[in-house]
């Protein structure tokens, strides 16, 4: 035994000669972590010992073979620090405190600093010197290399996903309120690309987290507005306001907002059967639109979060939305030798309500929890009018919907290397469609959903990370028109990958799926007549589309990103038309889809506050029903824009081009469309920056048509409509933001900080 206890001290002994140093590293300014920052240690001759850097908590370890007498903390964006203990350091040292060091900083440089990422998201921790001359969230997300704004419509935008979803602290919020929020409350802004659980339907999401201890109150307010110059003008009027209020433990928060919309098209169609022209519209001018939508919207949220602990946060959230729309179009028809006018109107209105119930916390100190129950009643008055000649032809109906949704996620850190993440959702539905004259059910469907998720993230260091996990989705349907209800089980596995072999560049691999529900007018069989020989009816028998995805990422880091990206599904939505006798009805149909992606992505800082961003990409694909001939088409995409912000004023100029081509496969025929916009602007902050002031104004251009197609063809019928996207193609927005408020982080309790310092 005695030599077991020998063998056991020698093998011990280099381990118990190791000194051990522990802490937590934060900033003055907001107490929020500083992660990545390099901690030395040195002993009483200054002789280096050894480093390491911080985590992204902000929590350092740091072991030496001999005594520590000396620590020294360096971070791009903060002032170095050194502290100096005659005793020496051992054991936990407490938290450290850093000055932020604004005046000298870069903040591209700061920007790529504080940047963590691994297969699930990347993560940017906000600065002060990212935070200087900004208001709101929007803001300060524009100067997050990757993220691009429209200063008009105030669009988040990733790469190449548009009007992304923003989110704060994981949970949903009314998005006029989260662009909003002051950038002082903000710790860390996370990039999910492809998020499971929750938001998988979403490509990306962004989500901010705030800081912990933040109180006082801020108010916004803004103005949006779109003018066209054409004959009939298109414009949309937004406005509205968001308040937060922040005590010691209760966070309130809400917004009001209203928007108009006057929205302006041109359309035409012609018919033939077996050949043989029969019905055709007038010639279509883009000068002379003849199809109108207009809609106004309303919506009001309140919110309050309660925390239970420093860890445990309870939270409380209403929506209320209204909205009323009127659509029309007008046409000149002509029949064989027979002409006459068209008219069909589309009048609705809708009331939505919801209300959630949040939970967040910590656990055991390595278990995070999070939960939502969420309930949506959503209610709509529909009245469809077709007129031709003498006839008339009307369509009352109401929509009802009743939506529940309970989710529960937990993420378990089983180490430093190893963790387990867990999430279960299950979601209710009822759906019913009414004649609303005599209140007979025309139809009604209900549907569980329930989905089952777990993974495990592996990171041995800290440039690899690897999450493997997978989903169980099962969903239950019936309705009116069947005898049996159905249920359907699908395993949708989940891969993701990150390496970073070398400094300037990474790569990125995700495998994952998702699902399409099939919305209430696509299952319901309510028909209405579109025109003089076509109708529309939904389709009860539609499937949920799964979705795969594959896609490979190689970013050269400051250079370019290059993405490749392959989905498929056998149960893609897309439109479908069927001949019943001596009608023709639009309706929806699942059919098999290929789809493969080549883009790439560059961001720039060209100097002297010159910023340069491009999304570029190549698409081709295919559709096909079982045992049926393949549909082809290709798209052309090019996203880029031009920025300037003139050094050591408030005033900004920004020049823009979009431009995209697209022809689409469809199951009966083909679709073409052609987009293209240029857009100048100059924005200007006033009063101290909390008055900013945006100008853009669309250039008409003619590089390519735009013109725009839809051809169908069954064997005794074809169908087609042409359009023209110079419309709106020549607009102003103006946009007009102010924001007022008064807030601070609590002090800091300094009892454990380090006393002596050089």
């Amino acid at each position: 035994m005695k030599y077991i206890w020998v063998v056991l001290m020698v093998f011990l002994f280099p381990f118990t000669c190791l000194a051990q140093v522990r802490g937590k590293i934060v900033s003055v300014s907001d107490s929020s972590c500083v992660p990545f920052v390099t901690v030395s240690a040195f002993d009483k001759t200054n002789r280096f010992l050894g480093g390491v850097r911080s985590m992204e908590t902000g929590e350092f370890s740091l072991e030496s073979k001999g005594n520590i007498y000396k620590l020294s903390f360096q971070s791009i964006g903060f002032e170095k620090r050194d502290t100096i203990s005659p005793l020496g350091f051992k054991g936990d040292i407490g938290v450290v405190v850093l000055q932020s060091k604004v005046e000298n900083l870069k903040e591209v440089v700061a920007v790529a600093d504080m940047v963590s990422r691994n297969a699930s998201k990347e993560t940017i921790f906000i600065t002060d010197s990212l935070r200087k001359g900004t208001t709101g969230a929007i803001e300060l997300l524009a100067k997050i290399p990757g993220i691009t704004t429209d200063w008009g419509t105030d669009e988040v935008n990733v790469g190449k996903d548009k009007n992304v979803p923003v989110i704060i602290n994981g949970k949903e919020v009314k998005r006029e309120y989260a662009i909003s929020i002051n950038p002082k409350r903000i710790k860390t802004v996370e990039i999910m690309r492809y998020p499971a659980g929750k938001y998988s339907e979403y490509p990306v999401v962004l989500n901010m987290e705030l800081v912990n201890d933040y109180t006082g109150w801020d108010i916004s307010a803004f103005s949006r507005n779109l003018y066209s110059f054409r004959n009939k003008h298109s414009n949309r009027e937004a406005m509205g306001a968001n308040f937060t209020y922040t005590f010691p433990r209760v966070n309130l928060y809400g917004s009001l907002n209203f928007t108009h919309r006057q929205n302006y098209d041109v359309l035409g169609y012609e018919y033939s059967n077996l050949g043989d022209v029969t019905i055709k519209s007038n010639a279509i001018d883009y000068r002379k639109p003849n199809m109108s939508t207009r809609s106004n919207i309303g919506s009001f949220s309140l919110g309050t979060d309660y925390k239970l602990s420093d860890n445990q946060t309870l939270s409380v959230q209403v929506w209320i939305e209204t909205k009323g729309s009127k659509q029309s179009d007008f046409f000149s028809v002509s029949n064989r030798d027979e002409k006459y006018e068209s008219n069909s109107l589309d009048d609705f209105n809708t009331d939505d309500y919801t209300i959630g119930l949040f939970y967040k916390g910590m656990v055991l100190k390595l278990l995070n929890l999070s939960s939502e129950l969420i309930y949506n009643r959503y209610d709509i008055h529909e009245d469809r009018f077709y007129s031709a000649k003498n006839d008339v032809a009307r369509t009352p109906y109401k929509g009802d919907k009743n939506y529940w949704r309970y989710y529960l996620s937990g993420y378990y850190n089983l180490g430093s290397k190893v963790s387990l993440w867990a999430d279960y959702t299950q979601i209710w539905k009822d759906y019913s469609n009414s004649d609303r004259n005599e209140n007979v059910l025309l139809h009604s469907s209900k549907e569980t959903r329930s989905k089952l998720m777990g993974a495990i993230s592996y990171q041995p260091f800290r440039n690899f990370n690897a999450l493997l996990g997978t989903h169980l989705l099962t969903v239950k349907d019936e309705n009116q028109l069947k005898t049996v209800s159905e249920k359907h089980t699908s395993w949708m596995p989940l891969f993701k990958g990150y390496w970073k072999p070398v400094k300037w560049m990474y790569l990125q691999y995700n495998y994952f799926c998702d699902v399409e529900y099939p919305n209430l007018d696509q299952l319901s069989t309510v028909r209405w007549q579109v025109n003089d020989v076509l109708w529309h009816r939904g389709n009860s028998e539609l499937k949920p589309r799964i979705m795969h995805y594959s896609e490979i990422t190689v970013n050269f880091v400051n250079i370019v990103k290059i993405d490749y990206m392959y989905k498929q599904s056998k149960d893609e939505i897309i439109d479908y038309y069927q001949q019943e006798e001596d009608k023709t009805y639009q309706t929806q149909a699942n059919c098999n889809y290929r789809h493969n992606y080549l883009g790439m992505e560059g961001d720039y800082n060209l100097g002297k506050g010159v910023e340069l961003s491009f999304v570029a990409n190549y698409q081709w694909y295919h559709r096909y029903m079982k045992d049926d001939t393949k549909h082809f088409g290709r798209t052309w995409y090019l996203d880029t824009q031009l920025l300037w912000n003139v050094p050591n004023t408030k005033l900004s100029f920004m020049a823009s081009y979009f431009l995209r081509h697209d022809k689409l496969p469809l199951l009966q025929g083909k679709q073409y469309d052609e987009e293209e916009k240029l857009f100048i602007g100059t924005s200007c902050s006033l009063l101290k920056g909390k008055l900013p002031i945006s100008l853009e104004v669309s250039i008409p251009t003619s590089m390519i048509s735009k013109k725009t197609y839809t051809k169908v063809s069954l064997p005794n019928f074809a169908y087609q409509t042409y359009g023209d996207n110079r419309v709106n193609a020549f607009v102003a927005l103006i946009s007009v933001k102010y924001s007022l408020g008064k807030g601070k982080t609590t002090k800091l309790n300094n009892s454990k900080n380090l006393d002596v310092e050089k």
